[in-house]
C-alpha cells in the first residue's frame, strides 16, 4: 500500500525511516525540528516532540535540514528468556545560519521511543559546514557524515572537506 502522509502546514525537508512497521519522521518547522512516530502506516501520528531543545535548526534550499537514523539493539535474555529490543532515534542538524555565527553540526538522541531527546551536542567544533546525514546499526555504531565548505583551500578552490564523526556506544 502507499500512503500519503501529511505534515503540518509548512513542515520542511521531511526525514522518513521505517523501521519494524514503526514510522518515524523527523521535519523542519519554524526554525527547529520535530519528530513524530505513527505505528498505524501514518494514519495517526504522536504529538510532535522538538527535538533541539535549543538553538536553531537550518532548513533553507530543499536538502538542509534535520536527518534521521534508527537502529534496534537486542539485550541479553531476561530471566524469562526472552531478548528485549532497545530503540534509539538519531537526529542530526546544522545550527542555521546568520551574521557571526558559526555553523556546527549538531546530535540528539532519543532512547524512550522519541517522547524526549538528549540536549544536543556539538559533533566538531568546525563551522561552514553542510550536507549533514546520519546512518546507525544495532550493534552501537552511529555514523554522522557532514562537509565542509569554508577555505582555505588553496590546492583546489572548489573542493570540500569530508568528516565522519562515528560513536561505538550508540551515541552516548
Amino acid at each position: 500500500d502507499v500512503n500519503v502522509v501529511n505534515l503540518p502546514e509548512g513542515a520542511l525537508v521531511p526525514d522518513v525511516v521505517m523501521d519494524g512497521g514503526i514510522l518515524h519522521i523527523v521535519y523542519g518547522l519554524g526554525d527547529h525540528a520535530w519528530y513524530v512516530r505513527s505505528v498505524d502506516n501514518g494514519r495517526t501520528f504522536s504529538p510532535p516532540v522538538r527535538v533541539n531543545t535549543e538553538g536553531k535548526v537550518t532548513l533553507k534550499m530543499g536538502e538542509r535540514g534535520p536527518k534521521l537514523a534508527v537502529s534496534r539493539a537486542s539485550s541479553p535474555r531476561s530471566e524469562g528468556g526472552t531478548p528485549s529490543t532497545r530503540e534509539s532515534i538519531h537526529v542530526v542538524w546544522a545550527d542555521q545560519w546568520s551574521p557571526g555565527v558559526k555553523v556546527y553540526p549538531r546530535y540528539s538522541r532519543s532512547l524512550d521511543g522519541g517522547r524526549t531527546f538528549e540536549p544536543p551536542r556539538a559533533l566538531a567544533s568546525l563551522f561552514g559546514i553542510d550536507g549533514l546525514t546520519v546512518a546507525a546499526d544495532g550493534e552501537g555504531i552511529v555514523a554522522a557524515f557532514f562537509h565542509q565548505v569554508s577555505p582555505p583551500q588553496h590546492e583546489i578552490p572548489e573542493s570540500h572537506r569530508l568528516y565522519l564523526a562515528i560513536s561505538t556506544d550508540n551515541g552516548a
